[in-house]
């Protein structure tokens, strides 16, 4: 289980179990969120529809560089044992 901190909410995101468990700090409710079993094939098809049909897909490339952002802080957070700061996109530095 992985859990992200964010300012208007805390995720629980459980990869095995395919869900996350959002809890909005502006209410005392919590909800589990699941996603569809195969995401590859989700992503190929939504891609394949945008090409289609001519329109955006679901995710952007700007949205991968934010999921990349995560991904990022996450590692540096393992490395070193403290909390770190998801940077936006254009402060990652180029490997």
């Amino acid at each position: 289980t992985m859990e992200i901190g964010c300012e208007q909410a805390t995720l629980q995101l459980d990869a095995f179990g395919q869900r996350f468990q959002v809890y909005p700090k502006q209410s005392p409710h919590a909800a589990w969120r699941e996603w569809d079993p195969d995401m590859d094939t989700a992503m190929v098809a939504d891609f394949a529809r945008a090409v289609r049909e001519d329109v955006p897909p679901a995710a952007s490339g700007r949205d991968g560089e934010r999921a990349l952002a995560v991904v990022l802080a996450a590692y540096a957070s393992v490395s070193s044992g403290q909390p770190e700061p998801v940077r936006p996109p254009a402060a990652i530095p180029a490997a």
